[in-house]
């Protein structure tokens, strides 16, 4: 089902992932992490934020694919603020984020042009975390400064 859910996700059909959902519960399926992940990333890319924010949090157990697709969710759609208080929830879950996660951070930091919190999570990936920016962080990074009006230092 989590494959099933997935496909969903990446084809963007809310309806197919509804019905799946759907026939969950009216089977008194378990939903596990790893379903109850899927259903996340399901509804956040499907643009149901509200509905992957319930399944969230009814999740009694969450992984960090779930955490990331949430705050992903939450920043593509314009909730940048929600989404790094998110983040800031892992740290006390003793959730280790990675790269991806600090790209849909970083993503949140541009939506919302919170310049300064975007430079001091990307400083933070390296020294607190100890992972090494790829190419999709600098864009992050890029983004944000450029859209700040700091060409040069985006540069």
């Amino acid at each position: 089902m989590s494959s099933v859910l997935s496909a969903c996700a990446h084809l963007g059909s809310l309806e197919m992932g509804r019905k799946i959902h759907n026939y969950l519960m009216q089977n008194r399926f378990d939903i596990n992490v790893y379903t109850g992940s899927a259903l996340v990333d399901m509804y956040a890319k499907c643009g149901s934020v509200t509905r992957s924010l319930v399944v969230f949090f009814k999740l009694r157990e969450k992984n960090l694919f779930c955490w990331n697709s949430i705050i992903e969710g939450l920043a593509v759609h314009g909730y940048g603020e929600q989404a790094l208080d998110l983040f800031k929830k892992i740290e006390k879950e003793k959730i280790k984020p990675n790269g991806v996660t600090f790209i849909s951070v970083l993503g949140a930091c541009t939506h919302t042009g919170l310049v300064e919190v975007a430079r001091k999570w990307f400083l933070s990936m390296t020294h607190d975390y100890n992972i090494s920016p790829a190419i999709e962080h600098y864009g992050c990074m890029v983004d944000i400064l450029s859209r700040a009006g700091q060409l040069e230092e985006a540069l």
